[in-house]
């Protein structure tokens, strides 16, 4: 049996801060939205909450903990997330490397404050970190105007900008491109020497894929972010930034329908008219914005017969974690202090238990992505740990802390499979942290979500929480793929907006935006169908 809904302008699929951003631009707009969510609690990659049975006044992190590209953006002033219950709180330095010697790397929003904390290391690397971030923020320059923009169709504005950005330093433009088509690895081990600043660097590098392939030193772009713009949190956990958006969406006469999963997006004659809920119920609308992973926007919601066989073998095509790799998340709830251990004081005495703590050598780095290949959980895993309460106290009780690890690389498909090594994984990622941190015996409980566990809560493929590989070939117009760039689609009034849309992953919204500006303009055409 079908029911039908009321008639709206636009259908948005995916409560994730893409699509809550997509929607908000779409309600402000003036056009009636209606958002569907598949999951019971809005958020998807930018959730948190009381996770923890055991601890329900610890707030956790299954997903993002920072705020870094939504920083390039005017979202949050445009959308008046302030006036919605939004606040941040910055985090300088934003990360922090930890070798297990006891040395550590301060990454600071002052880049030439953080060359000088690799100088203790070696004069020449801290030389050799000036200018290779000099030369990424002179990229950062040229990238940022066109990431804003639609990327078929940018505006003169953009264009002018980027140009102006590349004009002003032309050597270091010249120097960049072995930079962005090598793999990370060469880039790190051709100019640096000493094995703490190549090991900072790599599992910097390493958090965005595998460091050895082609192309992957388009990931070094994340040291000038760091310091172009910083690290900011929002204050009681991530679910405060979807929370805000969600309120801004309903000010603005937008609604929200969660544990609604989608079934189908219904295509008459090439146009998108809508879609049908698992449950049976036909929501009617003039466009369709689909914030979910593309390949399942395109390949399992829309019907065969409604897209050209070409497109849908590129669809087919798109890379999504091929190399074997994806991330697991444990967080613990501890009920008492997390510390550092005493061999990681600093001699300057700064205290970096707010940063982002990474934890991987660079032996390290480059075996979690060859073990996770062979299917095998690396014996020494590549970890991006935060203390979530360090910075922000109002996460768990007084005097008791909360500790996120991600490890940015584990094996997709592992051999026996995710139920025979799940225990063990646990366990060991457990054993790293403890070689790191004081506390921890303290723990109250925890929750562990594997890639397999992940793709089954989010609906992305193989545990890819960027939806689409970052890499050259995969960014700007080919992002997901050749002729589906800004969010276009070959259905008419339906667009894409996810991580795996231009200008891409993380907490950006970017997608979203563009998205919704997209939409607006196919329903001001007075000659669409």
């Amino acid at each position: 049996m079908t029911t039908e809904l009321s008639d709206t302008d636009v259908v948005v699929i995916g409560a994730g801060h893409n699509g809550l951003v997509a929607a908000c631009y779409l309600a402000g707009a003036g056009h009636r939205v209606q958002v569907v969510e598949s999951s019971e609690r809005i958020g998807g990659m930018t959730s948190s909450g009381a996770l923890i049975p055991e601890a329900p006044e610890h707030v956790i992190h299954p997903c993002a903990v920072d705020m870094i590209f939504i920083n390039t953006t005017d979202i949050v002033s445009d959308l008046g997330l302030a006036e919605v219950g939004l606040r941040t709180i910055s985090v300088d330095p934003s990360y922090a490397y930890l070798h297990p010697d006891g040395a550590s790397i301060a990454f600071w929003r002052d880049a030439e404050r953080t060359a000088r904390d690799i100088d203790r290391f070696s004069r020449k690397d801290g030389k050799a970190y000036r200018e290779l971030v000099r030369s990424l923020d002179t990229l950062l320059g040229i990238a940022l105007p066109l990431m804003a923009a639609d990327p078929v169709r940018p505006t003169i504005r953009a264009l002018g900008r980027a140009l102006l950005g590349g004009a002003r330093h032309p050597k270091a433009v010249r120097g960049l491109l072995p930079v962005i088509t090598s793999p990370a690895a060469a880039t790190v081990y051709e100019r640096f020497e000493n094995p703490v600043v190549r090991g900072a660097l790599l599992s910097l590098a390493g958090g965005g894929g595998p460091v050895a392939d082609e192309g992957s030193g388009l990931g070094h772009l994340m040291l000038a972010l760091l310091h172009r713009v910083g690290v900011v949190r929002p204050i009681g956990g991530m679910q405060k930034l979807s929370d805000a958006l969600a309120a801004r969406l309903v000010k603005s006469g937008g609604s929200i329908r969660t544990a609604s999963p989608v079934r189908e997006i219904v295509v008459d004659d090439g146009v998108a008219r809508g879609v049908v809920l698992d449950d049976g119920t036909r929501i009617r609308a003039q466009s369709v914005v689909a914030t979910c992973d593309p390949f399942r926007a395109l390949h399992e919601l829309v019907a065969p017969k409604a897209i050209d066989e070409s497109v849908r073998a590129r669809v087919r095509c798109i890379p999504s974690n091929p190399h074997g790799a994806a991330p697991s998340v444990l967080d613990l709830a501890i009920g008492g202090d997390v510390g550092l251990q005493k061999r990681f004081r600093r001699p300057d005495g700064v205290d970096i238990r707010p940063a982002a703590l990474l934890l991987g050598t660079q032996e390290a780095v480059e075996d979690s992505y060859a073990s996770s290949a062979r299917g095998e959980f690396p014996s020494d895993p590549l970890i991006w740990a935060a203390i979530t309460t360090a910075a922000d106290p109002s996460q768990a009780p007084f005097g008791q802390d909360s500790l996120y690890l991600y490890v940015a690389a584990t094996p997709v498909a592992p051999l026996g499979g995710w139920n025979q090594i799940r225990s063990a994984a646990e366990k060991q990622i457990h054993a790293k942290a403890d070689q790191y941190f004081d506390g921890l015996d303290a723990e109250l409980g925890r929750w562990f979500e594997t890639p397999e566990e992940l793709s089954d809560r989010l609906g992305v493929r193989n545990g890819n929480v960027f939806h689409v590989d970052l890499n050259l070939t995969r960014v700007g117009p080919m992002r997901p793929a050749w002729g589906l760039a800004g969010g276009r689609t070959p259905v008419a009034g339906l667009f894409l907006g996810s991580a795996g849309s231009a200008p891409g992953p993380g907490v950006f919204g970017g997608p979203g935006q563009i998205a919704a500006q997209r939409a607006m303009t196919y329903l001001h055409d007075r000659s669409r169908p």
